[in-house]
C-alpha cells in the first residue's frame, strides 16, 4: 500500500511539474513570438520662419522728399496714382523700432517740412495723422505689425498745369528791294539871246545901257 501511495504521489508530482513546465514554456515562446511595440517616432520639430530681420533691399520706387522714411527703415511697397487733377504717391517702409521712436521722428518732420496737423487720431493700435499744405494733402499711419513698426505714407499733389508753349517769334520781314536810282542827263546848255540868228544886235552891251531917266 505504501508503494501504491508513493507511486501515485511520485505521479502527481510529475503531473505538477509538467504543468509548470508547460506553462513556463508557453510563456516563453509567447514572448518570442508576440513583437514588443516599436516606439513611435517623434516628428522633427521645424523652424518657424524668422521675424527677426527687416528685408535686406528695397522694392522698386522712390522715397518722398516731404516725408523722408524713418533711419534703418526698409521699402516695402510704392505706388503711384495719377488723374486729371491729383498725383497720390504711397510708399510703405518696415522699421525695426517702437512706435513711439517713429512717432516721435515724424512729429519733428511735420515741423521741419511746413506741414500743418488737420486731424490726429489713435485706434486699434494705429497712429494717424492727416496733414496739409495749401492743396497739397498728406497722411501717416503708424502701428506694429509682425514684430516691425510699419510706416504707410502718402502724399496727394494737384497736377501742375502745363506751362503754354512759346509762341514763335515772328520771322523779320524781307527788306524791300531798293530800286536803283535814276541818274539823271546831264545838264543841256541854256542858248543866250547872242547866240541868236539874227544878227540885228538886240542885246544890250556896257556901252548900250540906258538911262532909265531917258
Amino acid at each position: 500500500m505504501d508503494a501504491i501511495r508513493l507511486s501515485r504521489v511520485t505521479l502527481a508530482l510529475l503531473i505538477i511539474v509538467v504543468m509548470i513546465g508547460g506553462i513556463m514554456v508557453g510563456g516563453a515562446v509567447t514572448a518570442i513570438i508576440t513583437p514588443s511595440p516599436s516606439p513611435t517616432p517623434s516628428p522633427t520639430p521645424t523652424a518657424s520662419p524668422s521675424a527677426t530681420a527687416l528685408p535686406d533691399l528695397d522694392v522698386a520706387g522712390e522715397d518722398l522728399e516731404r516725408l523722408p522714411r524713418y533711419p534703418g527703415s526698409v521699402r516695402s511697397d510704392h505706388e503711384i496714382a495719377v488723374d486729371d487733377q491729383y498725383r497720390l504717391t504711397a510708399v510703405e517702409y518696415l522699421a525695426d523700432a517702437t512706435i513711439d521712436e517713429v512717432r516721435l521722428f515724424y512729429q519733428n518732420v511735420i515741423d521741419a517740412h511746413g506741414w500743418e496737423p488737420a486731424d490726429i487720431q489713435y485706434e486699434d493700435g494705429e497712429w494717424t495723422y492727416v496733414l496739409v499744405d495749401g492743396r497739397t494733402e498728406a497722411l501717416i499711419e503708424i502701428e506694429l505689425t509682425g514684430g516691425f513698426v510699419e510706416i504707410d505714407l502718402q502724399i496727394s499733389e494737384p497736377m501742375r498745369a502745363s506751362s503754354p508753349s512759346p509762341s514763335p517769334s515772328p520771322s523779320p520781314s524781307p527788306e524791300p528791294s531798293r530800286m536803283p536810282v535814276a541818274t539823271p542827263p546831264p545838264a543841256q546848255p541854256t542858248p543866250s539871246d547872242d547866240d541868236d540868228d539874227d544878227d540885228d544886235d538886240d542885246d544890250f552891251s556896257d556901252d548900250d545901257s540906258f538911262d532909265s531917266d531917258d
